[in-house]
């Protein structure tokens, strides 16, 4: 969901050529699309965001257009390929258990409200489907679920106990023997 003038603005800002510039609108701009299901195509229709599916440039643009959102999330670590986001927060170490738990549960809040307003600000809608937690088993000493609920406005967050990032698989004890064991499957 690439917000075009937003992101010609930004391209201007890095200090791109214009040439570059004038090149990337053009090639975002005045497209079109169809669906087809069943050997059945609909109407063509106008495409105002976003960049064209399986482009080579598409990533490219799309995380040049997020390079700033260090600059809203600068006190946590954030990684991003293409158009998923991955963020790591840490607890304070060297307090009760109940001390980690409530500032990580205040961290994760200010962090929603911060990729919140990002967000609108790049009219760059958050997929709340998509969006999951885990909890570093070395940071919970509870076996099971988390010990707090995670909301970003009305939406619930749901925690997790392993997930796949680019072809890795993490868990909640940040360890390397889930994919090590994914992987011993694939060989056999």
């Amino acid at each position: 969901m690439l917000w075009y003038d937003g992101c010609v603005g930004k391209l201007r800002q890095m200090g791109i050529p214009l040439a570059y510039i004038r090149w990337i609108k053009a090639w975002l701009e005045n497209r079109e699309g169809y669906i087809e299901i069943n050997d059945k195509k609909s109407m063509w229709f106008s495409i105002g965001k976003g960049g064209p599916q399986g482009g080579i440039l598409t990533p490219t643009v799309f995380i040049t257009y997020h390079a700033d959102m260090p600059d809203f999330l600068s006190w946590c670590s954030s990684h991003f390929f293409a158009d998923d986001l991955t963020a790591i927060l840490a607890g304070q170490i060297g307090v009760k258990y109940t001390q980690q738990c409530l500032d990580l549960e205040k961290k994760l809040k200010l962090f929603f409200d911060q990729l919140e307003y990002y967000s609108r600000l790049t009219v760059q809608p958050i997929n709340y489907s998509k969006t999951e937690g885990i909890l570093g088993k070395r940071s919970a000493r509870a076996i099971g679920s988390a010990p707090f609920e995670i909301e970003s406005g009305e939406n619930k967050i749901n925690w997790i106990k392993e997930f796949k990032y680019l072809g890795y698989w993490i868990s909640s004890k940040l360890g390397w023997s889930k994919m090590i064991k994914k992987s011993m499957l694939k060989i056999r």
